[in-house]
């Protein structure tokens, strides 16, 4: 006997249920695993290829979330009321008689419901289960289930006895039930009954009958289990794939899912292969098995075909299967061109797609292209591609999926040293952090300059043009890219102290400049001239660093050209909070310009150790250590000394002639 499931309350609970780590969540930079990135494949996701397996079959019926609590929880009181008193009888027949007044079909349909439920109850909550059929061993307790499902069935029955107008409120639930009782009951002819009814569920549902539980959605699923338990695996995708063409379709692609696996675990899956659906069936299953997630663990010409061959017999049977067929019994040519190119097979790849161009297939040619090192049609292709997934929005494709596409050639774009299109591309895609990379270490500042001044780029690239303008001494130039008023009057006056610090008639008058330049470099500098990314991390406030290795490392996709650039675009010093060790440096600038063991001395360099204590001693004794040792060598005791870094007066510029 088959296991069986009994959907608990009568259709009254039916319910689906679908089922990141401390810190921050650091994105993967695909600059850093170029080759493994542009070497690997990604599937367009099983849920959206399957989507459209249905289509050209007979519409599914609209599927709905299934409600949950019981059927009648939407009727008004005092019906509701009254109902409810009906599912607290003994049985059917108490159930019916205290309906008096209620319209026939809800009384004929909540007196089964009750019945129903008897049975559920009688098994102790467990009529058959996953793991186990309660019953099989227990002939007493189905003979007594059997005959409880016949009572239900008898009840459900008479609401499909009447007039349809007078049955159309529990028309098709009570069909429904009809057939799931025929199908739990045992007996030869109880799932050709089943079959019967669940069929004419879809067919009701697809009429436009009121179907608020999506149960003629739910009954192409149970009609495709019971296929797939018999072995008709033609009929079961199918019918899954009906299912499949529905909003909230979830169940029936985890059902697909299940059916490839089944079917790709069999030896004679080649001959399962010249099936349309299940075609593209299992080349959507395998593909979405292959899917490749660049890591950080990236590892340059890594052998995904052996990798596959050892993990994954079941792909590598479809793959057999797929090269018997000519290129015109390839249906999903290009998910199979991608497939096999994942599995290291160039030559089926390039032969499924030898005349195709839909986009995803011009991202696979682009990747046969890299293959045998012709850059130059790797880069024409892939700019097709981006242009054709722009244009092919219809078809729903993943943002992740076109982000990941646009990344790969803004990757591209780098080893041709094309690195403004590289920016664009990187920018318009969700590698954000890469986009930051080639905006802030790879291009120079003038030709990032070029490219703020005549796009409309957002805030984040103005803000990180303006550091890097500052932070190449041109904070003239910055002020009007700060998107921040008062970080832009606070570089004002930046501009301006500096200026005091190049420019000034007296030493004191540079000294103050410079002095005051520190003070807004240790309290404003992330603002001012911080590191979008390595080593400030302005991204992130500041709080979290991270590795500083980006796009350095040594890689098939990266020129010395870039190397060279991202060697001199580097922060000076490249220490976190670099801006500190500036104002440090500026600090020490200052101290030299006025007289030894001046009282001058002593204060700017106290205010500067408190400054840094302010922003947290742990990142900062190094620096404090710098400022107290030039103390110790050119300033003088002072009674407020004793606490170095507390209680600091202003330095007295004025009294140095």
């Amino acid at each position: 006997m088959k296991t069986k499931y009994l959907v608990l309350g009568a259709v009254l609970t039916l319910g689906t249920g679908l089922s990141q780590a401390c810190g921050p969540d650091f994105p993967l930079m695909i600059t850093k695993c170029r080759s493994e990135c542009l070497n690997q494949v990604k599937s367009p996701g099983f849920a959206l290829d399957v989507a459209g397996l249905g289509s050209g079959l007979e519409a599914s019926p609209p599927a709905s979330e299934y409600q949950i609590g019981p059927l009648e929880a939407s009727e008004p009181e005092p019906k509701r009321t009254l109902l409810r008193v009906m599912r607290q009888q003994a049985d059917g027949n108490a159930a019916y008689s205290a309906g008096a007044g209620l319209p026939e079909a809800e009384r004929l349909y909540t007196a089964g419901a009750v019945e129903f439920n008897r049975v559920h109850h009688s098994t102790n909550g467990s009529y058959y289960s996953a793991s186990s059929n309660n019953l099989t061993d227990n002939p007493e307790l189905q003979k007594a289930a059997d005959k409880g499902l016949s009572s239900a069935i008898g009840w459900f029955s008479k609401v499909l006895s009447l007039p349809e107008k007078e049955a159309e409120p529990r028309l098709l639930v009570a069909t429904y039930m009809l057939a799931r009782c025929h199908y739990l009951k045992t007996g030869e002819s109880e799932e050709r009954l089943a079959t019967k009814y669940f069929k004419k569920v879809v067919a009701l549902a697809s009429s436009h009958h009121d179907d608020p539980l999506g149960l003629g959605n739910a009954a192409l699923g149970e009609l495709g289990r019971m296929a797939l338990s018999n072995q008709q695996f033609k009929e079961a995708v199918n019918l899954y794939a009906r299912q499949a063409s529905a909003p909230n379709a979830a169940i029936a692609v985890q059902s697909l899912r299940e059916v490839a696996w089944v079917l790709s675990s069999r030896d004679d899956v080649s001959h399962y292969i010249h099936d349309p659906l299940i075609q593209k069936l299992l080349v959507s299953y395998a593909l979405s098995r292959i899917d490749h997630t660049c890591s950080e663990d990236c590892e340059d010409n890594y052998d995904y075909a052996t990798a596959l061959s050892v993990q994954d017999q079941h792909i590598v049977s479809i793959i057999a299967a797929l090269k018997e067929l000519s290129p015109k019994e390839l249906l999903l040519p290009d998910r199979t061109a991608a497939l096999a190119y994942a599995n290291g097979d160039y030559e089926l790849a390039a032969k499924a797609i030898q005349s195709i161009h839909t986009p995803y297939a011009e991202w696979i040619h682009a990747k046969l292209a890299l293959h045998t090192g012709d850059l130059e049609a790797a880069a024409d292709y892939f700019s097709k591609a981006s242009k054709d997934f722009a244009i092919d929005k219809s078809a729903g494709w993943p943002d992740e999926f076109v982000s990941r596409l646009k990344a790969e050639h803004g990757v591209l774009l780098l080893a041709r040293k094309d690195y403004v299109e590289a920016l664009y591309q990187l920018s318009a895609s969700k590698f954000t952090d890469d986009a930051y990379y080639v905006a802030e270490r790879v291009l120079t500042v003038d030709e990032l300059k070029q490219i703020v001044d005549q796009d409309s780029w957002g805030t984040k690239f103005r803000n990180l043009l303006a550091r890097r303008l500052a932070r190449d001494g041109r904070i003239h130039d910055a002020v009007q890219y700060y998107s921040n008023e008062v970080i832009e009057n606070i570089a004002k006056e930046y501009e301006n102290d500096l200026n005091a610090a190049k420019n000034g008639a007296k030493k004191a008058d540079q000294a103050k400049g410079l002095y005051n330049a520190a003070k807004l470099e240790i309290f404003y500098g992330m603002a001012l001239i911080g590191t979008e990314r390595c080593p400030d991390f302005n991204e992130y406030d500041g709080s979290f660093g991270g590795s500083c290795d980006q796009g350095a490392t040594a890689d098939t996709y990266i020129s010395d050209d870039e190397s060279a650039r991202v060697e001199n675009n580097i922060a000076k010093p490249n220490n976190r909070f670099h801006y500190r060790d500036v104002a440090v440096n500026h600090l020490i600038a200052a101290a030299d310009l006025m007289p030894k063991h001046s009282q001058v001395i002593s204060a700017e360099l106290c205010n500067g150790v408190n400054w840094l204590q302010s922003r947290g001693r742990s990142f900062n004794d190094e620096r404090i250590n710098i400022l107290y040792q030039k103390y110790a060598r050119d300033g003088r005791a002072e009674p407020w000394a004793k606490n170095f870094g507390k209680n600091c007066p202003e330095p007295d510029f004025t009294s140095i002639q």
